[in-house]
């Protein structure tokens, strides 16, 4: 059985086991295939409710079957692979370390998926350790190659507990060096993350102000900080502009009126201001928006400001 060294995690393949080899033929088949499907109905309920939907109001029943049928070869073929694969597999002798190798990876990415998705709940405690990502991953990193290393030199992998704790520490280290590695660089621009301050500086510099509405939950918004203000070209425009972010990750009060202020239908926004002292002449653009669009929003309302300064 598959486990990490406290519990076991698949300790219910006894039960389809034992129903696989006392029952034979359709029944048997059909019987699994409804438990399969009840196990991967969260993942594929969405995906089939769609489809169902589409089929339902297209009007056309053949086309409805077609892609019903294309839907069900594609959720069976999978899984003919897997037990192909999985009686294959039985014909193999693999080393016991590599066996314990495998189930520790699997272990550890299911939990780093765990810290990854605990990073919005508990976001203050994560972003308070932002600067600390990298020697966390260093140090749980160690910690991991020792506990590998005892298990396998005192040939202890049986012990309870030990995988789990090895496991935790991989996790942790995949999870930090990720985190520190999609972590936004400073670069060549300059943010600053208090509207007060942001806008008292613009005025005095007199010059336009960008705001950035993001989350940490926005994979747009961070596409836009690897991609879009990475940009040399627009990095050089940006020069000339007072910038600003708003986090917006935590749902509270008081972002729940920046949202309505800014009139920000969804994240990512930039609000582009001419003119700092006059907040409600903006362009907004919502969405992701790529180097290129941006740098010509940007050249359009630097064009326009210019035009309007008197010489």
């Amino acid at each position: 059985m598959l486990h990490v060294g406290l519990w076991k995690l698949a300790s219910t393949l006894s039960i389809g086991f034992r129903f696989q080899h006392s029952r034979h033929g359709l029944l048997n088949a059909c019987l699994l295939g409804m438990g399969a499907g009840f196990v991967a109905a969260p993942c594929t309920g969405p995906i089939l409710a769609a489809l169902l939907t589409y089929t339902a109001t297209s009007g056309h029943s053949l086309r409805a079957c077609g892609f019903m049928l294309i839907y069900s070869i594609g959720f069976a073929l999978p899984y003919v692979a897997l037990a192909k694969a999985a009686h294959l597999s039985k014909k193999i002798k693999f080393p016991a370390h590599f066996d314990h190798a495998v189930k520790v990876i699997f272990a550890s990415t299911m939990l780093g998926l765990g810290w990854y998705y605990l990073r919005v709940p508990f976001y203050m405690t994560f972003k308070t350790l932002q600067p600390y990502w990298s020697p966390i991953g260093l140090a749980t990193l160690f910690i991991a190659a020792i506990l590998w290393n005892f298990q396998h030199l005192s040939k202890k992998t049986h012990i309870r507990g030990y995988s789990l704790l090895l496991s935790l520490c991989l996790s942790l280290s995949l999870f930090s060096g990720f985190t520190w590695w999609r972590s936004p660089t400073e670069g060549a621009l300059e943010w600053y993350m208090d509207e007060a301050t942001a806008f008292s500086h613009a005025q005095e510099r007199k010059a336009p102000v960008l705001i950035d509405l993001w989350a940490e939950w926005c994979e747009a918004c961070k596409k836009m900080d690897a991609h879009t203000f990475s940009d040399p070209q627009v990095q050089v425009i940006l020069q000339k502009w007072v910038l600003l972010k708003i986090d917006l990750t935590e749902d509270t009060p008081e972002n729940e009126e920046l949202l309505a202020k800014y009139h920000s239908p969804g994240l990512p926004t930039l609000l582009l201001l001419p003119n700092a002292a006059i907040p409600e002449q903006h362009t907004r653009i919502t969405g992701y928006t790529e180097a290129k669009e941006l740098m010509h929003k940007l050249q359009e309302i630097q064009r326009s400001s210019d035009s309007r300064t008197p010489r």
